[in-house]
């Protein structure tokens, strides 16, 4: 009985230590996800289609069509690296951290620290303020004439779909831009 409680006690032990995300800042634009080996640029695109080279992402963030998104992250060559696309679903829901809030503190979903600016002041308090990034992953029921992909909004952690067009209106949908490169 005293091994199989020290051996739950192991299997507890490593669990919750693997299961905390573990970032490297690498350079003032870049991050590494420790946990998955992915490299992340640490602020959205902005207006250049390049990321805001602010250590704290103090800038007006870029919103993109989807079809802006895949080019902009496609064409993006940033501290040194040519490889970086748009992340699929999986790869962007792996930064959400799914924290409670309260009135009182920063209602961001991904850590504040690796990934700051994402919540803009009063962003919290208004219902409407969308924090949305795209994925590169289509819905399941994506059509030539129905093209949905998946976002996540990081205000709220949640994830939805959506056209890059708006049917009814015929506008173009756009959301944020962030890139990642690696395995």
């Amino acid at each position: 009985m005293k091994k199989i409680s020290f051996l739950l006690l192991i299997i507890s032990f490593a669990a919750s230590a693997y299961s905390f995300k573990s970032y490297s800042v690498l350079t003032r634009g870049m991050i590494k996800d420790n946990s998955t080996g992915l490299f992340w640029t640490r602020c959205p695109l902005a207006a250049n289609n390049k990321p805001v080279y602010d250590f704290n992402c103090n800038s007006e963030f870029k919103a993109f069509t989807w079809t802006e998104a895949i080019d902009a992250c496609n064409n993006l060559v940033y501290e040194g690296r040519s490889n970086w696309r748009l992340p699929n679903i999986k790869e962007l829901s792996s930064i959400l951290q799914h924290r409670h809030y309260s009135e009182f503190e920063n209602c961001s979903q991904i850590n504040d620290d690796v990934f700051p600016g994402i919540i803009k002041e009063g962003d919290c308090f208004n219902f409407f303020s969308e924090i949305h990034y795209w994925s590169s992953t289509p819905h399941k029921n994506y059509t030539v004439d129905d093209k949905n992909w998946w976002f996540i909004d990081f205000k709220f952690g949640t994830i939805g779909f959506s056209s890059e067009i708006h049917g009814f209106f015929g506008f173009p949908i756009k959301k944020f831009v962030r890139c990642v490169a690696g395995p």
